[in-house]
């Protein structure tokens, strides 16, 4: 709540925080994790006679934004479905009538949220706990991390301020509220106006051969600033 309500200014150095957790280089870091997603899904797809796009991409951008944003790392296709009903539920049930009575539309949301926050907070303190074991602290921004969580974390203590695990839990269930829903608009969009324009699909796909036969098939930092 301070930080919502901007008390002692902290919004501002807080958003300086986030933006060490989107660079390339933060980028580079993600990398294995977002092309292990994306080839999981991608063979999923190709195995379907067919698939709506609209729910397809909801799924991407949930698996992307739990992994990148809260660190919620999932095993089974099983335990996705389930953290996907959570925020489902969670997203949902924030725009409705104020009546917190069991099955109600906001008692359902609250509860969700506590499965979630709960999941946040794990992950949390295991990446805190990881980190602290590091012989040397890292610079903020320089050393790549799993997850937004381990850029912020990493600047908490170079500032020398406590790491508050409830707050972090917090703030990444806020960024997952804002960023998953827009991320899987904008892809899906993105999916539609690429099968409408296959002169637009050919450039991006000239640019990638020309990348990978200067930079190799990983993605590097390099790269990424090759990329247009």
């Amino acid at each position: 709540l301070r930080f919502l309500a901007n008390v002692d200014g902290m919004r501002m150095p807080m958003r300086r925080t986030l933006l060490t957790a989107l660079t390339t280089e933060a980028l580079t870091g993600y990398a294995a994790k977002i092309a292990a997603i994306a080839a999981d899904n991608v063979a999923y797809l190709a195995a379907q006679d067919k698939w709506e796009l609209s729910f397809e991409c909801r799924k991407w951008g949930m698996a992307f934004a739990n992994t990148l944003l809260a660190g919620l790392d999932v095993k089974s296709e099983e335990e996705a479905a389930r953290l996907r009903a959570d925020l489902g539920l969670f997203f949902d049930g924030l725009i409705t009538f104020d009546i917190d009575l069991p099955g109600t539309p906001l008692r359902k949301a609250m509860d969700a949220r506590e499965r979630l926050l709960a999941r946040i907070r794990a992950s949390v303190q295991g990446q805190l706990d990881e980190i602290v074991a590091e012989k040397e602290p890292a610079v903020p921004g320089v050393k790549p991390r799993k997850n937004m969580l381990g850029y912020i974390i990493d600047a908490n203590r170079a500032n020398g301020e406590e790491v508050n695990v409830e707050f972090m839990a917090g703030l990444a269930l806020g960024v997952l509220q804002a960023g998953t829903d827009t991320s899987s608009a904008g892809f899906n969009g993105l999916m539609v106006m690429m099968g409408q324009m296959p002169e637009v699909m050919a450039r991006v796909r000239e640019e990638q051969r020309a990348v990978v036969a200067e930079h190799g098939p990983s993605i590097t930092k390099a790269s990424l600033d090759a990329s247009k």
